[in-house]
């Protein structure tokens, strides 16, 4: 089946010249993570999946909520978390990781931290 807009387009393509950002979100892990932080952490991701799936799709809102999704740009995210290492190391590693597999952004936010869940 088809999904055609009122002009004829189909809603579904992803032929879009797009510029694909892909970002890393680091979670260096000392291992005491509180409930809440999780959480924020888990809600985090469901916002970040949104901004990938609208973006790649040419979108920037979804139900009632308006994302600041810039023109022509497609995000492609992933996670990685480094723990039972001191906080530092971890996040050196998570910036080698980064690196090395060429991904244009780190997002790095500890475990423990309370953040607002569209901060990126």
């Amino acid at each position: 089946m088809d999904m055609v807009d009122s002009t004829g387009q189909d809603c579904l393509s992803t032929k879009r010249n797009t510029t694909v950002k892909k970002v890393l979100f680091g979670i260096p892990n000392e291992g005491h993570t509180e409930c809440q932080a999780y959480d924020n952490r888990m809600e985090m991701t469901f916002h970040l999946g949104n901004l990938q799936v609208l973006s790649s799709l040419g979108l920037r809102e979804y139900g009632d909520t308006i994302y600041d999704i810039p023109p022509d740009i497609e995000y492609q995210f992933s996670i990685s978390t480094v723990g039972q290492v001191l906080t530092p190391l971890a996040r050196e590693r998570l910036a080698e990781h980064a690196h090395d597999n060429g991904f244009d952004y780190l997002f790095m936010i500890d475990d423990d931290m309370l953040v607002p869940v569209d901060l990126f």
